[in-house]
């Protein structure tokens, strides 16, 4: 479970993003989550900084810190078996 969060005061810009996934479908690695419209954001005047928050966040190791490039991994999330 993930919350992605793209940009500061960005809640009432819907238009500028197109959700890929949705709730509850099961992604992996590389899937397309979300596409946003990042020139238009920025020459609107806000700030692109993207916050995500994993509600489970004892599932998470691996923390990347800081700038990221595309297909970069942020972290880690390990599963726990059901049993």
């Amino acid at each position: 479970e993930l919350l992605i969060h793209i940009g500061l005061t960005t809640y009432e810009l819907a238009n500028f993003f197109s959700r890929e996934v949705k709730d509850g479908e099961t992604v992996a690695a590389g899937d397309l989550l979300l596409q946003f419209d990042l020139p238009a954001l920025i020459k609107k005047g806000y700030d692109p900084t993207t916050a995500i928050w994993c509600p489970n966040a004892t599932a998470i190791s691996d923390i990347h810190m800081g700038p990221t490039h595309i297909g970069d991994p942020l972290f880690t999330a390990v599963i726990p078996a059901h049993q």
